[in-house]
């Protein structure tokens, strides 16, 4: 799970959802705003359109945690930390779609990092 001052609250995804820039992956929809927090702020937000049962669906929010927290702190693994222009800050809810239930974590992991990557090439900085 992911610490939380890297989570979003409630207010913040709703807030999000309103005024964030969206872009579609090939497994994900992709809200992203840039923020002056000074450290990047995620959420996941899996529909029940899916016709998951819940386990499943906290299974999935669990790995996508988890791959964004492997991803995140400075190290050698730090895809999500070194991506983005220095200085740079993000707000970022990430909603799966029904084509991530045949990946595995390997593969799901592989597209969040390219996703990170990418932000800043879909995002305007405020």
């Amino acid at each position: 799970m992911l610490a939380k001052k890297n989570r979003l609250s409630k207010g913040q995804v709703e807030f999000l959802l309103r005024k964030g820039i969206r872009h579609k992956s090939s497994n994900f929809l992709v809200i992203s705003k840039a923020n002056k927090a000074g450290i990047n702020r995620f959420c996941i937000i899996i529909s029940k359109k899916l016709k998951l049962t819940p386990i499943k669906r906290t299974r999935i929010r669990r790995q996508i945690y988890e791959a964004i927290r492997k991803n995140l702190g400075a190290g050698q693994g730090a895809a999500i930390a070194n991506a983005a222009r220095p200085g740079a800050t993000y707000d970022i809810a990430l909603g799966p779609n029904s084509k991530i239930l045949e990946k595995g974590f390997a593969e799901m992991e592989n597209e969040i990092i390219y996703i990170f990557k990418n932000i800043f090439k879909w995002v305007k900085t405020s």
